[in-house]
């Protein structure tokens, strides 16, 4: 969301612990869930080109983890790397 130079300052590297950034690589990132196919390959091979170059971390948690559970189900619930809590899922005491 707010960068300066190559280093995240607001937005998803900065909260993930990365704080890098490229010019481009966000854009490019972002625009291959809208490929597919062997457009989407290419994207991919130039945000990994990109990655490359710049970092050796490239964080791919762009979205909260998300899960929907029947009514008469438990809420799901996720540890801190984003996995769903398997053992937690059962019905619910409402």
């Amino acid at each position: 969301k707010k960068r300066k130079g190559m280093v995240c300052e607001e937005g998803e590297a900065s909260i993930s612990g990365s704080f890098w950034t490229s010019p481009g690589l966000q854009e490019a990132l972002l625009s291959t869930d809208q490929l597919r196919g062997i457009n989407r390959k290419r994207k991919l091979n130039q945000v990994e080109d990109i990655a490359a170059k710049g970092a050796a971390y490239l964080p791919v948690w762009l979205v909260k983890p998300r899960a929907w559970a029947q009514v008469h189900m438990a809420k799901p619930e996720f540890d801190t790397n984003g996995h769903l809590l398997l053992e937690r899922l059962g019905l619910s005491k409402e």
